[in-house]
């Protein structure tokens, strides 16, 4: 599976099962409840993708270099969309980067925990 972030090859560093995709509607501020007759109005500006990316354990170095990219304020992401059945590529956004420290062997920092939610401009 293709997962890029600003060019690089993310895929290699994503869990089992750690892609999480989804598409959110953007609603006009006219949409919503009405009072008077109690319907639902709904006027839909556009659709966009969401995606939390779930990292395996990550030793110090590849932990950096996620957060080094992920910390960019908009980044592009290229990937299989199973919405469009092919390859897709937006501008995204990501906060909130948590990393929880793991154990350390032969000298070497892992962290765990390691999530990204990215959303489409």
């Amino acid at each position: 599976m293709r997962f890029d972030i600003d060019g690089v090859d993310f895929a290699p560093y994503i869990a089992r099962g750690g892609l999480k995709f989804q598409k959110f509607k953007v609603s006009s501020k006219d949409s919503g409840r009405d009072t008077q007759d109690a319907k639902m109005h709904l006027t839909v500006l556009a659709q966009k993708h969401k995606i939390t990316a779930t990292f395996r354990p990550l030793k110090a170095e590849e932990a950096a270099a996620v957060f080094s990219t992920l910390g960019n304020t908009w980044v592009t992401v290229t990937f299989e969309s199973p919405f469009t059945g092919g390859e897709y590529s937006c501008r995204m956004y990501s906060d909130d980067l948590p990393a929880t420290f793991l154990m350390e062997k032969d000298g070497v920092g892992y962290y765990q925990g390691i999530e990204a939610p990215l959303i489409e401009e």
